[in-house]
Order: C-alpha cells, then structure tokens, then sequence
C-alpha cells in the first residue's frame, strides 16, 4: 500500500477524510482533544483538533488517481493535492506511516452506523447507545432510558466505541 501526504484547506482536514475515504482509501489524521470554554457553556467542552493544520495522510492499494485528480480541480473541496518535493509526489515510507500508527493519536472516525459507544462527559456520562448519525462536529445516538430511546448529539470527541 503506497502513502501520501495531500494538502487541504485549513480547518477543512476532516472534509478531506470524508472525500478520501470516499475514494476507499485508508486515512490517518492525528488530532488532539481539547478543551474549550466557550461563553454558552460553563464547564469546558471536549473537541477535536487536528495536529497538522491543512496536512493529511492517506493510502490505499489501488489508488484511483483519475478521481483523486478531479477532487483536487474541484474548488468545492477540501483537497488541493499531494504534497510534492520538485514538482512530483512521492510516497511516504512505511517506517513514517508506523511512527504515526504508533502515536497516542486518536484516528478520527473509528465509529460507523449502528456501533454501541459509550459517553464519557455531561450529564449523560457512563451511559450506553446506539450510533445513528456521525457528521464532523456531532454524533447522534440513541440511549435506553428507562425503556424509552431517546435520541441525543454528542461531540465524538466525547465517545468511545464498546466492543
């Protein structure tokens, strides 16, 4: 599997994975959490943030660079293209690629519909749920309560999937 550095807009990183990720293609986006007082909100809130402002990292068997080539074109998207070193893109090393897996970093997007994750803050901290929508800033789920399902959004910096 060859491994490519792309450049996309800054504060767009999570787009990028999406578009990527679209084409099958593996991603690896170290963030950080967070946490930021806002003026709503009295206690801090837990957020991610990614480490490389306008980097990402992706990979895949056969990438499809016909494809890959028409998001770059698209001023609509978040990706403007591979990271290049005299004018031609060169694959990252595998030892670069493990020395990112290795990381404490949190690969963003480990969840997928219909996963059971468990919340870690707020009020509903400890509780188990149902995930049925993910988007970049919320996650929606469905927690039992007292044999109702009720829906709820969360951060997803602020779940954790249960195995």
């Amino acid at each position: 599997m060859e491994w490519f550095i792309y450049r996309c807009r800054s504060n767009w990183e999570f787009r990028a994975q999406a578009e990527l990720q679209s084409l099958q293609m593996t991603t690896l986006l170290p963030v950080e959490k967070v946490f930021i007082k806002g003026k709503q909100h009295k206690r801090p809130q837990a957020k991610l943030l990614p480490i490389w402002d306008g980097y990402i990292c992706a990979g895949g068997s056969s990438i499809n660079w016909p494809e890959l080539c028409r998001l770059f074109s698209d001023p609509s998207k978040a990706l403007s293209g591979p990271l290049k070193m005299d004018g031609v893109a060169h694959p990252i090393g595998p030892s670069l690629v493990n020395e990112i897996r290795s990381r404490s970093w949190i690969q963003l997007a480990p969840f997928k519909m219909g996963d059971r994750v468990r919340v870690h803050e707020g009020p509903f901290g400890g509780h188990l749920g149902t995930l049925v929508e993910l988007t970049d800033s919320k996650a929606q789920i469905i927690i039992d309560m007292l044999g109702k399902s009720v829906p709820a959004e969360f951060n997803p910096a602020t779940l954790e999937k249960v195995e």
